[in-house]
């Protein structure tokens, strides 16, 4: 059994304490947390591909201590975090005790957890039940394990997507009534599982491809400056893409004003891969793929300036670290109107939404009866 609460009036820059209480267990000690500064700047720790695992080579308490291992190291070094970020893939099939896991780190008791779907995660219908996601978009055919969601965190607005729902329909109309009710927000940042611009050459499968076709004039259209991905367990780094093609390229560490949109990859925590290099993609500004290496990301937002450092979990060493600097005159537009082909791919992908929403819906009544 799961349980949600809504907490409402917070205050910036506060410290807060509460407890939890059941007639079964009896009160929890006493926890706490801060909200965010009042000037409106962010600091995030990001993983991907958590993979908590529930058998196999692995149980989920053996993943998770890895998982709270890494975790710890990195609010360690950056103790002044506002919020944890997780690019899907967090449970390895999907199963309960896998989200338990998931959320078994001593740390997710005062630093908030935002987290996608990923494939794995919607391998079983167990997602949405261990997830309290804030202004949850009512989609026409979405996933019945979750979706698309946003919250607001200072200047920042956080969009998180359901990769795994192929409604171009749906992810518009999430997108386009977010910035609406975020005007003034500085940043727009995307966050969804499946790696659409990581790989290591430029061909990439069907399921990409037609995620590119969805998600990539999206990203240019609502002023999207940066996109956080995993899936592919590497870190990447892309040059400044618009409508998922290659639009300005990065040179050094640092650009004012990019006229698209950044991509960054990241690796998975207990289901480590990587060790491969091979292929050349002229999307990629950086690539990191060494075997068995964790590495989490920091994003910290402050004014005009966006900077990602990209760090081992071993040792918290830098392996890469990118800047994005906003001019004066630079705010995201008003949300626009779909380029003109898009509506085709809107309709088309919506069909497919429909057909794999009726799939789901059989698959959980025959488990259900």
């Amino acid at each position: 059994m799961t349980n949600y609460v809504t907490v409402k009036d917070l205050k910036p820059d506060t410290l807060y304490y509460y407890q939890c209480w059941d007639e079964a267990q009896g009160k929890s000690a006493v926890y706490s947390f801060s909200t965010g500064p009042m000037d409106g700047s962010v600091k995030a720790v990001m993983f991907s591909d958590i993979h908590i695992k529930s058998g196999e080579d692995i149980d989920e308490k053996s993943s998770g201590m890895i998982w709270n291992r890494a975790l710890e190291s990195a609010l360690a070094r950056e103790p002044d975090a506002d919020l944890v970020l997780a690019a899907g893939d967090n449970a390895n099939v999907g199963a309960p005790r896998e989200y338990l896991g998931l959320f078994a780190p001593p740390a997710l008791k005062s630093v908030p957890l935002a987290a996608c779907m990923g494939n794995h995660d919607k391998k079983a219908f167990n997602f949405k039940y261990y997830m309290n996601n804030p202004n949850a978009h009512e989609a026409l055919f979405g996933s019945l394990q979750g979706g698309d969601y946003w919250f607001r965190q200072g200047d920042v607005l956080f969009l998180v997507y359901d990769s795994t729902n192929g409604s171009a329909y749906d992810h518009y109309r999430f997108t386009e009534a977010a910035c609406k009710a975020n005007t003034d927000a500085r940043w727009r940042v995307a966050m969804y599982h499946h790696d659409l611009h990581a790989s290591l050459a430029p061909v990439q499968g069907f399921e990409e491809f037609a995620l590119q076709l969805m998600l990539d004039p999206i990203m240019t259209h609502f002023d999207v400056d940066a996109v956080f991905s995993g899936h592919s367990h590497r870190y990447v780094r892309t040059h400044v893409l618009r409508n998922g093609r290659l639009a300005q390229l990065t040179h050094g560490g640092e650009i004012t004003d990019p006229i698209g949109t950044v991509h960054f990859n990241n690796t998975s925590v207990v289901h480590v891969s990587g060790g491969t290099t091979a292929g050349f993609n002229p999307q990629n500004a950086f690539v990191y793929c060494e075997p068995n290496t964790v590495t989490y990301n920091v994003l910290s937002f402050e004014g005009r300036r966006f900077n990602l450092k990209a760090c081992k979990v071993e040792d918290g060493a830098v392996i890469d670290e990118f800047t994005i600097v906003k001019s004066e005159l630079n705010t995201p537009r008003n949300a626009l109107l779909p380029p003109l082909g898009y509506n085709v791919i809107r309709v088309l992908t919506g069909i497919y939404a429909m057909i794999a929403w009726i799939n789901d819906t059989n698959t959980l009544r025959a488990l259900a009866g």
